[in-house]
This record gives C-alpha cells, sequence and structure tokens, in this order.
C-alpha cells in the first residue's frame, strides 16, 4: 500500500458550494474508503486543517493560507507546497483542483484534478456577449494549465463531457483520463419530516408551490431566460412565483438582481443554507437549470436526490448529471422554459420527471467515486 499525498487548498480556499464542497466531500470518501493507504494532506493553515487531519491513517503538512487565483501570493504557494512535497516523497501526489497544479515536475506520480475548462470553453460568453475585460487572464490562465499538465501523469475529470474539453482544447492523451462523477451533496434525499418544508415555506414567505434556481450567478448561467420566460408564463396565467435562491454579490448576481427587482412574482430569497436545500428542492414544482456551460451540473442530481423535477438546457455538459430523467431545453428558447414552467403548475403532470430522477440520482454516489479514484491511484502505481 502507499502514502498518497493531497493539496486539501482548494476545500479552505472555496469554502462552501461548488469546488470546495465537492473537494472535501470527495476527500471524506477517500479517507473512508482508504483502501489500505494512508494519507497526507498539504493543507493551507486554518480550521479546515483539523477536521481532516488526526484520524486513523491521516496527517497534515501546514503551510500559510492564501487566497485563491493568480498573485504572487499564489505563486509562493505553489513553491511552498513543491517545497513539502519533495521532502516528504509520499507514493503519489494529487492535486484536487486544476488551479493548484504543481509548477514544476514533482519526483513523484502526479494526479492533477480538472473540474472544468472555465474561463477557455465560456470565452465567447465573457467577452464577446457580456464584453467583460477579462481576455489577458483567460490567454494566462490558458497558458498556465498547458504548463501544468505536462507536470501531470494522469488526470481525473468531473464528467466523461470535461475529459472530451481536456482532450479537444489541451491536446491531454485521453488514455490518461480518467472520468470520476460526484455523488450527490450529503443530506440530499427524500425529505423525512414533511414540516421541514412547511417551516422553510413559512420562513421565506411561500404561500405554496414554485419554481425554484439555485446554480449560482455567473453570466455562463444563463438566468436572464428564466426571468424572460416567467413573464411570458405569467402573461398566460401562470401563478407560481419564480425563486432564485443564492448569493448575489457576484456582478453577475447584481445584474440578477436589477432586473428582479422590476420582474413580479420573482423572489430573491438570498443565500440558502446547507440543511435547508433538500427541503427547497423538494417544495419546488420544477427546478430550472439553463445553463450555458457546466462541469458536471451538480445542482440538477442534488435535486432529483432530493424528488423535484428538473428542466435543463440541452448543453451536452450537463447530459451525465441529467441522464434521461431530466426535461432538456434550448438553454435560450425563452417559450421553451415558459412552457416548461405552466406544466409545472398542473397537478402531478412532472410525476414521471420526479421518479426517473430519483432513479438516476442514486446511481451516483461518494463512495462510488472513493473507488473510481482508488483505481485510478492502483494504475498510475501498478497496483
Amino acid at each position: 500500500m502507499a502514502r498518497i499525498g493531497i493539496d486539501t487548498a482548494p476545500i479552505s480556499q472555496h469554502r462552501g458550494r461548488g469546488v470546495g464542497a465537492l473537494a472535501g466531500q470527495l476527500l471524506a470518501a477517500l479517507l473512508a474508503a482508504r483502501g489500505g493507504h494512508s494519507f497526507l494532506l498539504f493543507a493551507p493553515a486554518g480550521r479546515a486543517v483539523g477536521g481532516w487531519a488526526g484520524g486513523a491513517g491521516a496527517e497534515a503538512r501546514v503551510r500559510p493560507a492564501v487566497r485563491p487565483g493568480f498573485s504572487p501570493a499564489w505563486l509562493m504557494d505553489a513553491l511552498r507546497l513543491d517545497r513539502q512535497v519533495r521532502a516528504a516523497r509520499p507514493g503519489l501526489f494529487h492535486a484536487f483542483f486544476q488551479w493548484n497544479l504543481p509548477l514544476r515536475r514533482l519526483p513523484v506520480p502526479v494526479v492533477g484534478h480538472v473540474y472544468d475548462l472555465m474561463p477557455l470553453a465560456v470565452e465567447e460568453i465573457y467577452l464577446r456577449r457580456f464584453r467583460i475585460p477579462v481576455g489577458r487572464k483567460i490567454k494566462l490562465y490558458g497558458a498556465y494549465l498547458r504548463h501544468a499538465l505536462r507536470r501531470v501523469d494522469r488526470v481525473i475529470t468531473i464528467s466523461e463531457h470535461t475529459k472530451r474539453d481536456l482532450v479537444r482544447r489541451m491536446g491531454f492523451p485521453p488514455e490518461r483520463v480518467h472520468a470520476v462523477p460526484p455523488g450527490p451533496a450529503p443530506g440530499m434525499g427524500p425529505l423525512p419530516d414533511p414540516s421541514r418544508l412547511d417551516a422553510l415555506r413559512e420562513r421565506l414567505g411561500l404561500a405554496g408551490g414554485y419554481l425554484l434556481y439555485t446554480g449560482g450567478f455567473d453570466h455562463r448561467k444563463n438566468v436572464e431566460v428564466l426571468l424572460r420566460a416567467h413573464a411570458r408564463a405569467r402573461a398566460r396565467g401562470l401563478e407560481l412565483p419564480l425563486v432564485l435562491a443564492g448569493g448575489m454579490g457576484s456582478p453577475y448576481g447584481q445584474r440578477i438582481q436589477a432586473l428582479a427587482a422590476a420582474a413580479p412574482g420573482v423572489m430573491l430569497p438570498g443565500f440558502v443554507p446547507d440543511g435547508d436545500l433538500p427541503a427547497l428542492y423538494a417544495g419546488a414544482g420544477l427546478v430550472l437549470y439553463p445553463s450555458l456551460y457546466e462541469g458536471f451540473g451538480l445542482p440538477v442530481l442534488d435535486a432529483m436526490a432530493c424528488g423535484a423535477p428538473v428542466a435543463c438546457s440541452d448543453h451536452p455538459s450537463l447530459d451525465e448529471a441529467a441522464g434521461e430523467a431530466a426535461l432538456r431545453l434550448p438553454a435560450e428558447d425563452e417559450s421553451a422554459w415558459a412552457e416548461a414552467m405552466i406544466r409545472a403548475a398542473g397537478a402531478e403532470a412532472l410525476a414521471g420527471p420526479r421518479r426517473r430522477g430519483l432513479l438516476h440520482a442514486r446511481s451516483f454516489s461518494w463512495e462510488r467515486a472513493a473507488q473510481g479514484i482508488l483505481a485510478t491511484y492502483h494504475a498510475i502505481l501498478g497496483m
């Protein structure tokens, strides 16, 4: 058996949902599965360290914490990590996020985790549609990623779509890429106690059914189409409110907030704690996800695991999360989204998608993901 080194920086640098949550759930599953291995966690200082190290088969090497993103501090962090890995010499090193890949070739086998190819894959959305001045940053990121991938022996992607993107855009050899999908977030499942939904509705001011979006607020999320579609549906008699949940501190979030202020029937509850998400999903007449690009699309899977019917865009990056269970709609077809909203208002109109979603979500788990990661480790170590 081997000692596996893992850089846990993404967990603390991206706390909460997204990459931080995914990396934390994967690490917990790996430490539980173990496979006879021991784990050496290279961790930025802070509260994220204590939760993982100190258990059976896991210890930590701590370095100063830094914020994510290109900066002199980011470069210094990469050099500190490089020195730590060289000194510790684990049997294998796993970089948990594409922004934290090694900048130099290490003396041990390296596995790099790639969640998506943003912002490279959505350059047109950022630069041409919204005219965001990030062209230089995108080029810098592309140059960094090509450089860093040459220092990696194997890549684990979050989906087959991201694997294809990596091979096509970066020229990485397909035989050295392994797609390992995630599982639903902890706690995502049918509500054992319906009173939780009643309490949540009362707290958020939701008298009855509602339409729901929870996927974060970035320009590629395409939330404007939901606002326009909802206005169309209301003009045809729809009474269900549209709930756009999540923090709106980003520039795109502020854009949606301004548009929503002039849109009757749209509710903005702000950030919803993880513990409330299962009830929020379970009570939705339809969960809407019109994204133009994803690495995987975990909110789709989470919603299905809670028994909610889902309508998501037909972009191929959502094929695995959606399976055959979701309603697939052209991402920017307002009429199609309005029709789906009206259909959701019908009694039991989406009972079929609810059942199919529950079955589909059960085919994913973090235990299965951990086994896929361990199989990659064994392949690279010749075990």
